[in-house]
């Protein structure tokens, strides 16, 4: 018999259970299906610098917890969830970026911005203390074409 402790002080038999039987079990996290990629944010400074993070058409959180479509974990500024988001409207072909509650405030090439505004190709975004470079691929010129 193997007695280990968990997390929240339980004693358990670790030969007999994966993990503590009193705890109630981790929710499961499930990524949303693959979508064709719309474009990419970049980090541009720090030690995450050149990590690129895929965009998806619709709306895409940036937060650090393993619910946002854009995890920066790193940063200790950004709440779990929902800090920004930034949309992609295949209609129109149009990228726009905006805060999420409030917290961090969140700016485009540098200026804070407290609604949602259209995102131009090159526009850094600053989340908490991380600074993303904005590169799309869809747009006016090119569109995923929609199954018929």
């Amino acid at each position: 018999m193997k007695i280990e402790r968990c997390p929240q002080g339980h004693f358990y038999d670790a030969d007999r259970y994966d993990g503590c039987p009193l705890c109630p079990p981790e929710p499961i996290w499930e990524p949303a299906p693959e979508l064709p990629t719309v474009g990419w944010l970049v980090c541009t400074q720090g030690d995450r610098q050149g990590r690129d993070f895929r965009l998806h058409e619709g709306y895409n959180y940036l937060g650090s917890g393993p619910q946002a479509d854009i995890r920066l974990p790193w940063d200790d500024q950004i709440p779990a969830q929902r800090a920004a988001i930034l949309g992609y409207d295949q209609q129109w072909g149009q990228f726009s970026f905006g805060p999420c509650g409030g917290r961090p405030p969140v700016r485009v090439n540098g200026k804070m911005i407290l609604d949602a505004v259209v995102l131009n190709p090159g526009d850094r975004l600053t989340v908490g203390g991380t600074e993303l470079l904005f590169v799309p691929l869809c747009g006016p010129d090119f569109r995923w074409e929609k199954d018929k």
